[in-house]
C-alpha cells in the first residue's frame, strides 16, 4: 500500500494527467478499492441487472459488473453493412451491442453472452466446431474471437455461451466440423523405443505443440527432432476452444460429484485417469502455462501415480498471475487514448498499444480460467508440495512481448509480469519458480522462451534417460511351448460373417439400478458371485471392509483374487485371505500375478520379459510387445500390444499375433482380448474391435473408428465392448452389433457382469446396470 500511494504522490504532480484523463481521479480510487473489491463483492452493488434479448443474441450482466445500472442495446446489423471478408466469415445474423449510456466499459465481472445457434449450425453434442466472435471496428474487416465458449441445450434448442468482458459486434464463425478431440492425442509413436514418453501440455499458444508448419518435410514436429527416440504425445482440452455439449455433460456430472466449479481441477482428474490407465507406460510431461497447472494437480493429489518420471513447468503461474485481473485492465487502459497514457506515464505509445493488445488478447483467450490463475485464486493456494520421487524443472522467459517493459512505471506496481528481466509477459520469476525446485531463466517470452536453445540444451540434459537392468538368471527351469509363428501363413482373408450397422447412435441398452454406496473406488474385480471394491485404504465387498493397507497388482482368475502387499503375494478366495510367498519384487515390474501353478512378474526392460518365482525369479521367457497385462479372465491370460499367450501348468501358449494379420492401414496393437468358444475378440489401438476364427484363422474388423476397446466382458448374449466413456454390444452368438452406444458421465475404469447386472466403475463410483 505504501508504494501505491507514492505513485499516487508522483502522479498528483502531473496536472495535466486530470486535465486529459476526465474522471481519472474516480479511476485511480477504483484500483485502492481493488483488493476490497475481490474479497468483498458487496463494495460495489448497483441495482440487480437483467438479461438483454434480442432475436438470438441474450447478453446477461451479472451484479457488480458495473459501478451503475447499465443498459445495452442489441440490434441486427444487415449483411450489406458489413465489409464483404467479414460478411462471408460469419455464418449468422451480427448483432451490434452498444451501451444505453453511450460509454463504453470493461466489465468489472465477466458479461454472459448466449447465442442460439441456427438448427443447420448444430451437428450433435460432440461436436463444437462454433466460436463467438465479435468485430472491434466496423470499418475493419478484421474479427476476434472469445476463448472458453461452451455448446449446450435448453428447452428452445442449442446455443453457444461465453463469458466477456465487454461487447461489441456479435456473431458466429464456424471452422470444419469434426468431433471433438480430448485427452492423450499422439504426435509421433516409436514403439520400440526404451525411453519415456514425452507427453505435452499446452496452454492457450498452440504453437507450444512444435508443429511447424509450411515446411519442407511434412509432420515435422519441433518435440519429435528434438527427442528422436521417444514416442511423442500431448494432452488436448478446450481452454481457447469452444467445448462441446458432450464435454459440459461431462464437466457438469464432476462439478456435482466434487462439489467445485473449476474446469482446470477437471482437466486435472481426467489427466490423473488416463496416466493410471497407462500405468504400464512412463512419461515425462512437459507442460506450459496453465497446463502445467493441471499436471501439478494431476500428480500431487494422486500419490498413487507412479509413472510420471520428471515434469517441466514452463512459465507456470504457481502463485498467479495479474495479467488476468480484469479491473486492472479496466481501469488503467481500456478506452482510454493510448497518447495520454503514453504522455502521462513517461512511456513509449507503441508500448502502450502492445501492452493493450497483449493483455486483452490473453484476458479473452483465457475465458473464465481467469479466476482460477489470478493472484487470489483458491485453487492455487490448494497446491501441495511437490512430489519427491518426481523430478521438476521449473523455466520462465525474462522478456515481455512486443518489447515491452513497464520498468519504472506506475504499471510495474499493478503488472510485474511486464517488467523485463523478471518476467516473460505473463508470469513472474517469482510465480513460476519453486523453492528447492531446480529451475532456469531463458531468453524470450511467455509465448516463445521454450524455442531458445539455451531452453533445449537444458531439457535434453534434464530428460536424458538410461534404462534401469534387471538381473538375469540363468536357470530356465520352467517349460515352454511356443508355436514357432515365423513359419505360419499370414492371414489376409477377411471374411468372418458379422453383421454391423451402417450408424450408430447415443441410445441406453442397460437401465440403471443403483448405485454403490462407495466413492474413491480404484478397481472392481469378481470373485466367485462377490463383486470386490479396491480403494487406495483396502479392500470392500458390499458388507464392508475385508482388507485393510495399500497393494498392488490386483487380479482375479479362477474365481480366486490374488495381489501384492508389505513384501507378500496374497490370495483371497471369497471367504478367506491367504499368504501364498514372501518376496521382492523384481526391478522394473510392472505387473504379478498368483496362480493355481505360480507366481510370475512381467517386467519391462529393454524387452518384456516374465518371470517364475522359484524361491528366487527364474527368467522364462522374452516377449515382443512395448507394454503388457495380465487380464482378469478365467484362465491366466498374458496379452502385451504384440502376442497374446494363454499361461497354463502346461506352459505358454501363443494364442494370437500381430505379425499374423496382413493389414497395412491400421495399427494392430492389442488393447483387449477375450474368447467365446472358438472366437477370439480383440480390442485394438486403432480404435477398431478384431473377431479372429481360431479354428479357421480368418478375421473381420468391426466398426472402426466407432469403438474404443479397452476391455471387454461377457454377461449372457452380449458382448459388451468397453471404452473410456462408453460401453457398446455385440451378439457373439448371432454375430451382431448393436447400433446403440450407451455414453456415461466420466470415465470408465472397468466393468463386470455379474448374472444380468453389469457393474461399471466411472470417476470413483460404482453404478450397477441392469442388461434387457
Amino acid at each position: 500500500m505504501k508504494k501505491i500511494l507514492e505513485v499516487l504522490k508522483n502522479l498528483l504532480k502531473r496536472k495535466l494527467l486530470f486535465i486529459v484523463l476526465s474522471g481519472s481521479l474516480a479511476t485511480i480510487v477504483i484500483i485502492f478499492l481493488v483488493l476490497s473489491l475481490i474479497n468483498n463483492e458487496s463494495v460495489i452493488h448497483p441495482d440487480k441487472q437483467k438479461d438483454i434479448t434480442a432475436q438470438a443474441l441474450t447478453i446477461s450482466i451479472p451484479e457488480g459488473a458495473f459501478n451503475k445500472m447499465k443498459v445495452l442495446q442489441i440490434r441486427k446489423i444487415s449483411p450489406e453493412n458489413l465489409p464483404g471478408k467479414l460478411s462471408s466469415s460469419f455464418v449468422s445474423d451480427v448483432y451490434d451491442v452498444s451501451p444505453g449510456d453511450g460509454i463504453d466499459e470493461f466489465a468489472m465481472k465477466p458479461l454472459t453472452i448466449k447465442y442460439r445457434i441456427p438448427k443447420n449450425l448444430y451437428l450433435g453434442k460432440e461436436y463444437a466446431n462454433l466460436k463467438v466472435a465479435y468485430v472491434p471496428d466496423i470499418e475493419e474487416p478484421v474479427y476476434r474471437t472469445l476463448g472458453g465458449a461452451y455448446i449446450d441445450i435448453d428447452n428452445n434448442g442449442p446455443y453457444i455461451e461465453v463469458e466477456a468482458f465487454h461487447a461489441s459486434k456479435i456473431g458466429i464463425i464456424a471452422s470444419v466440423p469434426e468431433k471433438q478431440k480430448t485427452g492423450l492425442q499422439l504426435i509421433k509413436e516409436n514403439s520400440k523405443s526404451l525411453e519415456p514418453i514425452l507427453l505435452l501440455i499446452p496452454d492457450i499458444d498452440r504453437g507450444f505443440l512444435g508443429f511447424i508448419p509450411n515446411s519442407a518435410r511434412a509432420n515435422v514436429n519441433i518435440w519429435s527432432e528434438m527427442f528422436p527416440n521417444r514416442t511423442v504425445m500431448y494432452y488436448e482440452y478446450p481452454i481457447v476452444n469452444t467445448k462441446s455439449k458432450s464435454y459440459m455433460d461431462s464437466y457438469r456430472q464432476f462439478s456435482r460429484v466434487k462439489g467445485t466449479n473449476s474446469f482446470i481441477l477437471y482437466e486435472a482428474e481426467k489427466l490423473a485417469t488416463e496416466l493410471q490407465r497407462l500405468k504400464n507406460l512412463e512419461f515425462d510431461i512437459v507442460a506450459h502455462g496453465v497446463g502445467g497447472i493441471i499436471a501439478r494437480l494431476a500428480v500431487e493429489k494422486h500419490p498413487e501415480i507412479k509413472n510420471v518420471r520428471k515434469i517441466v513447468l514452463i512459465s507456470t503461474p504457481n502463485k498467479g498471475t495479474n495479467i488476468v485481473n480484469p479491473i486492472y485492465f479496466g481501469t488503467l487502459l481500456f478506452g482510454k487514448p493510448s497518447e495520454v497514457i503514453a504522455s502521462n506515464f513517461s512511456m513509449d505509445r507503441t508500448i502502450v498499444d502492445s501492452i493493450k493488445s497483449h493483455l486483452l488478447f490473453y484476458l479473452e483467450s483465457l475465458g473464465p480460467l481467469y479466476r482460477e490463475i489470478s493472484v487470489s485464486s483458491t485453487l492455487l493456494s490448494s497446491l501441495s508440495e511437490t512430489r519427491k520421487d518426481i523430478a521438476y524443472l521449473c523455466v520462465v522467459g525474462n522478456s515481455p512481448p512486443m518489447s515491452i517493459d513497464v520498468k519504472s512505471t506506475p504499471f510495474e506496481s499493478f503488472y510485474p509480469e511486464l517488467v523485463k528481466g523478471s518476467a516473460d509477459g505473463v508470469v513472474t520469476k517469482s510465480s513460476a519458480l519453486i523453492d528447492g525446485v531446480e529451475s532456469l531463466v531463458v531468453e524470450g517470452s511467455f509465448f516463445d522462451c521454450y524455442i531458445s536453445i539455451q531452453f533445449q540444451e537444458k531439457l535434453r540434459a534434464f530428460l536424458a534417460y538410461e534404462p534401469a537392468k534387471v538381473p538375469e538368471y540363468k536357470t530356465e527351469t520352467y517349460p515352454e511351448k511356443i508355436p514357432n509363428i515365423q513359419g505360419r501363413e499370414i492371414v489376409s482373408v477377411k471374411n468372418v460373417d458379422i453383421s454391423t450397422p451402417d450408424t450408430f447412435s447415443i441410445t441406453p441398452v442397460m437401465k440403471k439400478t443403483k448405485n454403490m454406496p462407495f466413492d474413491g473406488v480404484i478397481d472392481i474385480l469378481k470373485v466367485g458371485s462377490q463383486v470386490i471394491y479396491l480403494r487406495r485404504d483396502g479392500i470392500y465387498s458390499a458388507n464392508g471392509k475385508l482388507y485393510e493397507g495399500n497393494f498392488i497388482f490386483p487380479h482375479a482368475t479362477n474365481s480366486k483374487m490374488s495381489f501384492y502387499a508389505n513384501g507378500n503375494v496374497m490370495s483371497y478366495d471369497g471367504k478367506t485371505f491367504s499368504k501364498l510367498a514372501t518376496l521382492q519384487l523384481p526391478a522394473n515390474c510392472i505387473d504379478l500375478i498368483s496362480t493355481d501353478f505360480g507366481i510370475f512378474s512381467l517386467v519391462k526392460n529393454e524387452k518384456l520379459i516374465l518371470y517364475r518365482w522359484e524361491e528366487k525369479w527364474a527368467k522364462m521367457l522374452e516377449l515382443d510387445g512395448e507394454y503388457g497385462k495380465f487380464l482378469n479372465n478365467q484362465n491366466v491370460i498374458l496379452l502385451t500390444n504384440k502376442n497374446i499367450y494363454e499361461l497354463s501348468s502346461n506352459g505358454l501358449k501363443m494364442l494370437l499375433s500381430s505379425s499374423e494379420i496382413n493389414n497395412q492401414k491400421i495399427s494392430t496393437d492389442f488393447t483387449a482380448f477375450l474368447s467365446i468358444e472358438n472366437n477370439a475378440f480383440v480390442g485394438l489401438r486403432s480404435y477398431a474391435l478384431m473377431v479372429y476364427d481360431m479354428v479357421n484363422r480368418k478375421y473381420a474388423l468391426v466398426a472402426q473408428g466407432w469403438i474404443d476397446p479397452e476391455f471387454l466382458c461377457q454377461s449372457g448374449e452380449y458382448l459388451l465392448i468397453c471404452g473410456r466413456s462408453s460401453i457398446m454390444f455385440l451378439n457373439p452368438k448371432t454375430m451382431t452389433l448393436r447400433k446403440e452406444i450407451q455414453k456415461f458421465d466420466g470415465n470408465i475404469t472397468r466393468a463386470l457382469t455379474l448374472g444380468k447386472e453389469v457393474y461399471v466403475l466411472v470417476d470413483g463410483r460404482v453404478e450397477v446396470y441392469e442388461l434387457p
